[in-house]
Order: structure tokens, then C-alpha cells, then sequence
């Protein structure tokens, strides 16, 4: 009876296995590429909205409120936009 693995084995082993983990990394850093790359689309849509927006321009001389205009303003968008006051 054969109590142990052969070295052979051993090395077939690993070398699947480091095939399936490189596969998964690869998958991991795609899926974080694209989270990133749909966040900075986001925030571009964003800007574009309040930047084609109409609607300020018929209020020159009322304050706008950010909360009040766009209730789904992303939190980095909106710090960025305190700053240019």
C-alpha cells in the first residue's frame, strides 16, 4: 500500500493550483478596475449634469443649495464643489 504522494504528484498538484490562484487574482484586479473606472464615470455624469443644468440660470439671484438641486450628488463630488465657492 502506497501511504504517501509521489513527488510527481506533489508537483501537478501545485502547479494547478497556482494556475486557479492566478486566475482568481487576475479576477480580482479586473473587478476592482472596473468599480474604479464605473466610479469616475459616475462622478463625470454628475458633473456633466450640473454643468448642462438650466435650471441654475433661471435663479441668478436666489442662493442654490446643492442638497436642494441634486439629492444624488456623490460626497467627493459634492467636497469638490464647496471648494470652488
Amino acid at each position: 500500500m502506497k501511504k504517501a504522494f509521489s513527488l510527481m504528484e506533489v508537483m501537478i498538484a501545485t502547479a494547478l493550483l497556482s494556475v486557479v490562484l492566478l486566475t482568481l487574482i487576475q479576477s480580482g484586479e479586473n473587478s476592482i478596475y472596473f468599480l474604479e473606472k464605473s466610479k469616475k464615470t459616475e462622478q463625470n455624469k454628475q458633473y456633466l449634469q450640473i454643468a448642462l443644468d438650466t435650471n441654475s440660470y433661471k435663479k441668478r439671484n436666489e442662493n442654490i443649495y446643492l442638497e436642494k438641486e441634486y439629492n444624488n450628488l456623490d460626497d467627493e463630488v459634492r467636497l469638490e464643489l464647496k471648494k470652488q465657492k
